[in-house]
């Protein structure tokens, strides 16, 4: 027994010294996980000018740019385009407040309390407090300061615009929002104040906009010297690279090439389809029940429509308008679908319908719930005698025509919102009071007169789209797997697919961020491989849409890099037109002064620009060539030009007159404009300008 209690204690004390161990290693883990910065397996997302920005930071930012997105767009489902590029809008907005916060504390710039007050609550509020609905009279549509003072007082209650915690939230960022806008606002008006319009820069605005030249020209275009001729060498790419260093300082790029494996139904495929859809054709034609019949085996929902015969479709658009209620015609073919047509109805529809409406916004009013309320109520008014034209004028929201008692006049088929359209047309009878809701709210409509008429079949659809069937997927998954298996560099991959037949697309210039393939649409899956890879690797197989993909990485362009290879297609257009800008000036040397004669001798053709300013840099008829107009301006009557490169070919000049801009009237008016103008090129600008003065590092790639 002692030897066990021994035992015990001395265990004791081994767990203890175990436990002390695991949690000091733990603790020191926990603290190096907050400082790693930006090395591999840290929290950062990037930083800028050092300073670390937060990948769970960046992410509640995200997140609450989708929750603003979904809720201005009523819900609406963000697809992986619309997210990229809601991530991309919050990053480089969250880099360019860093910037600015860095700005505006070196500067001093801040926003008291009082300005925040005043901005909420004072007696000119912000305007976006002006014009949100939930702060407006319901009856006046005006901004009313007690539905303000009466949200803020209970954004910590539950009610009828949410949640407590809901709404303290939105507000929160609203707020937040607003102030960052008055401190951004604050940042432009200090650069504003700072900026001065001096004489002699007024004048030569002056000048340039009033000042004019005519000349006579003779220009040849650059593809006059054939491509062919030119004999560029990797040398001359090299020479050129080394000389233009600053225009080639671009970012990390990838280049691939890829071939697809498209996912296409096979004939075994498609005709199980068709026969899976022939035997519902007996079911539908029995069921009453043809909403519950479709949601149960259609791949489109029940929406019955009524079209007339120039509206119908399709292989099998006579026999569907000629057939009988309740008759199923089918299966055919349309769309890349196979369908069953089932008639419900036969009807004339209006050539032209006059009615009007009572429109209640629910933003307007407190929400849906009481706009609904608000309709009921009216149509019950309308029920009992109530005047059409005097409830229009006191409670609709449409202002365009409340005041003529809301009438919308004659419409024809399709010119309304589908829902508003289906009722007047399909549905309602003259005389009618109808409620219908559509995008823009609850309407109460009243058809006054129908006219015309043309015969229209209701119909509804069960359909079944062609796609390949497992054992077809499988199949050419295979085929796709099999080909990268064997083909493991880049010059088997193009071995193969030459052999194969297959198209060799190719998608060049991918950034390290990006998500979409140029041709492929959305794969975030292959740029990351990209950048993994190295150039003349071949992946494995992505799916993307529709197909099964392959791809070989054809060339890596790194940051800071001047290597030949990685800018060749950039460098072969400009030594190509260096070269033949070259060739054209040796041509067009010597002109003399008789351009008439010299555009015989080079084979070009005299033509006359006239009353040329300098602020537009353009000839009417050859484009923008601000090189030859700056130069036409620096010489004198009667003079002609030495060769001249402009944007589309080499021009040799001669000037017929020179007008100087007549002195200015008012200086002050041209320092205005200029002012104006240079204020506008502050507020779009200034912020995004702050952001590309400093070091930005994004490595958001290592997260998604």
């Amino acid at each position: 027994m002692a030897i066990i209690g021994e035992i015990r204690n001395r265990a004791g004390i081994f767990i203890l010294i175990f436990v002390g161990i695991s949690l000091i290693a733990f603790l020191l883990m926990d603290y190096s996980s907050a400082n790693m910065g930006t090395v591999p397996g840290g929290l950062s997302a990037g930083n800028v000018n050092g300073q670390d920005i937060n990948i769970q930071t960046y992410e509640q930012r995200v997140n609450d740019a989708f929750d603003n997105f979904r809720f201005s767009n009523n819900n609406a489902t963000l697809d992986e385009a619309a997210s990229q590029n809601l991530r991309n809008q919050t990053w480089n907005s969250y880099v360019a407040e860093i910037v600015a916060n860095g700005e505006y504390d070196k500067l001093g710039i801040q926003l008291t309390n009082d300005e925040k007050y005043e901005m909420l609550m004072g007696a000119e509020p912000h305007q976006g407090i002006r014009t949100s609905a939930i702060f407006q009279n319901p009856e006046t549509g005006q901004f009313d300061p007690g539905r303000l003072a009466q949200y803020v007082e209970n954004l910590d209650v539950d009610d009828e615009y949410g949640a407590a915690s809901e709404k303290r939230r939105r507000w929160d960022l609203f707020t937040e929002s607003m102030y960052r806008g008055a401190l951004d606002d604050k940042y432009k008006a200090l650069v504003k104040k700072g900026m001065y319009i001096p004489d002699f820069l007024a004048n030569n605005d002056h000048a340039g906009n009033n000042a004019q030249v005519s000349f006579n020209y003779v220009s040849l275009p650059y593809a006059d010297i054939p491509e062919t001729d030119l004999n560029i060498s990797d040398a001359d790419l090299k020479t050129y690279l080394n000389n233009n260093k600053s225009e080639f300082e671009e970012a990390e790029t990838r280049n691939i090439s890829y071939v697809t494996f498209p996912l296409i139904a096979s004939k075994e495929d498609t005709n199980s389809i068709r026969a899976a859809v022939r035997d519902l054709k007996n079911d539908f034609q029995t069921e009453q029940n043809d909403t519950q019949f479709v949601q149960l085996y259609s791949e489109d929902p029940f929406v019955p429509t009524y079209a007339t015969r120039a509206q119908l479709t399709g292989p099998r658009a006579d026999r569907i308008f000629n057939a009988a209620p309740g008759t199923v015609v089918g299966p055919y073919f349309e769309g890349g679908k196979f369908k069953l047509a089932k008639v419900l109805a036969k009807t004339n529809v209006p050539d032209s319908v006059d009615c009007r409406h009572i429109l209640i916004r629910p933003e307007t009013v407190g929400g849906p719930a009481r706009a609904n309320q608000i309709v009921d109520s009216l149509i019950n008014v309308l029920k009992a005698g109530g005047d059409f034209d005097f409830l229009a004028a006191d409670f609709s929201n449409d202002d365009s025509n409340k005041d003529n008692g809301g009438n919308l006049g004659y419409a024809k088929p399709g010119q309304m919102v589908p829902t508003f359209n289906d009722m007047i047309f399909y549905k309602a009878n003259v005389g009618e009071f109808n409620k219908v809701v559509t995008q823009f709210g609850y309407h109460i409509v009243e058809v006054l007169a129908k006219a015309g008429g043309t015969p229209a079949v209701a119909t509804t659809y069960v359909t079944r789209l062609v796609e390949p069937g497992n054992a077809t997927e499988k199949s050419i998954y295979q085929s796709s797997s099999e080909f990268a298996g064997k083909n493991r560099n880049y010059d088997a991959f193009i071995a193969a697919a030459k052999e194969q037949d297959l198209v060799d697309n190719t998608a060049n210039g991918l950034q390290i961020n990006d998500y979409n393939i140029p041709g492929l649409g959305a794969s975030r899956e292959m740029v990351k491989w990209a950048y993994s890879a190295s150039a003349g690797d071949v992946s494995e197989v992505f799916s993307v849409g529709n197909n099964y993909v392959v791809a070989a990485l054809t060339s890596v362009k790194p940051k800071g890099s001047y290597s030949v290879d990685a800018f060749r297609d950039d460098l072969t257009q400009a030594v190509t037109r260096e070269k033949q800008g070259a060739a054209l000036i040796d041509k067009m040397s010597g002109a003399g002064n008789n351009l008439n004669q010299f555009a015989k001798k080079v084979g070009g053709t005299l033509e006359t620009a006239d009353n040329v300013s300098l602020r537009s840099g353009f000839i009417p008829g050859a484009g923008s060539e601000p090189a030859v107009v700056g130069r036409a301006f620096s010489m004198n009557k009667g003079d002609v030009s030495e060769p001249i490169k402009g944007n589309g070919g080499v021009y040799v000049i001669k000037v017929v007159e020179k007008t100087d801009a007549p002195a200015a009237s008012n200086l002050g008016t041209t320092k205005n404009l200029m002012k104006t103008t240079a204020n506008s090129q502050v507020d779009a600008s200034l912020l995004n300008a702050l952001r590309e003065s400093v070091e930005v590092e994004d490595q958001r790639h290592r997260f998604y």
